[in-house]
């Protein structure tokens, strides 16, 4: 049994907190989201092509040696033994999944985030100004149209009609 949070609750939902999950739970390669962050363990080293990552049972992805670091690594094969927990971008999943552990794409992915959360927020506010416009507006309606009633009423009384039978 794992303590994972994405075990512990709904991958769509909130966890406790009301964050987001973190870790998603990756079956195949669609679970993946191009430009998402994720958790993985180091599967195996190849000194010309770089570190290859599993994300899940069936689910292995690349990170090339120019995206492992923002800076240049000399000696790197010590840096990442095999069975060390890496946190890595999704780059690309078609027609390989291409990752990245630049410290610079983790960086763009949180902006992304918060631009979305500032726009989610953004939408709300707009949403309740709306709203409340709606409400506010129809209050004003009503006390409209009741002075326009009072006014008829005044009118009829002018005219000498017998509102009452």
């Amino acid at each position: 049994m794992s303590l994972r949070k994405s075990r512990m609750s709904n991958v769509g939902r909130k966890a406790v907190g009301g964050r987001k999950v973190v870790h998603p739970i990756v079956s195949t390669r669609e679970d993946l989201v191009v430009e998402g962050i994720h958790h993985g363990y180091i599967k195996s080293l190849s000194p010309a092509a770089g570190i290859y990552v599993s994300l899940g049972l069936n689910v292995t992805g690349r990170v090339l040696l120019k995206n492992m670091s923002d800076n240049f690594l000399k000696n790197w094969e010590p840096m990442f033994p095999v069975g060390k927990l890496v946190k890595v971008y999704v780059l690309s999943i078609d027609p390989k999944v291409e990752l990245s552990m630049k410290r610079s794409d983790f960086k763009k992915a949180k902006k992304e985030e918060d631009n979305e959360e500032e726009s989610e927020e953004l939408v709300q506010k707009c949403l309740d100004d709306l709203l409340l416009e709606k409400y506010q507006g129809s209050d004003e309606d009503e006390d409209e149209v009741t002075a326009r009633n009072d006014d008829d009423d005044d009118d009829d009384s002018d005219s000498g009609i017998n509102a009452e039978y």
